[in-house]
């Protein structure tokens, strides 16, 4: 079983994963390098000017890809929920501030939080699935 600890330090190894949300019936994809993990969830920032922010509203199920150095991938499918707990944006500001280009901006932003929840993780390796689990 992966704990979301494992999940995101998977993530940063990464680098950059993708984030697949829909409009209506069109797919989007947008690449992102911020994660953390608060009170146990993945935690992501999204700018509240942003589509990504227009489509979770319309639309809280999404889903995450990504490819590790050794060639393996993970596959996290869940519902981001949106927090407005001001301790969440804290630990998202503490673990990316070095990914974050120009501070001041995004926190002038006000960016919206969100927790993934009711999660299942997937890794999968050149031989195919290799272990699922529940976040």
């Amino acid at each position: 079983m992966d704990t979301t600890g494992q999940v995101v330090e998977y993530l940063w190894q990464c680098g950059v994963f993708f984030l697949a949300t829909a409009r209506g019936m069109r797919p989007r994809v947008r690449p992102m390098d911020g994660v953390c993990e608060y009170k146990g969830n993945l935690c992501f920032s999204v700018l509240k000017d942003s589509e990504l922010y227009q489509d979770l509203l319309m639309n809280r199920h999404a889903e995450i890809s990504a490819m590790h150095p050794d060639k393996t991938w993970i596959s996290i499918r869940g519902e981001l929920e949106e927090t407005s707990d001001p301790d969440a944006l804290s630990a998202m500001v503490q673990t990316c501030r070095n990914n974050i280009d120009n501070m001041h901006r995004f926190c002038d932003a006000a960016p919206a939080i969100f927790l993934l929840k009711n999660g299942t993780v997937r890794h999968f390796g050149n031989t195919g699935l290799r272990r699922e689990s529940s976040l």
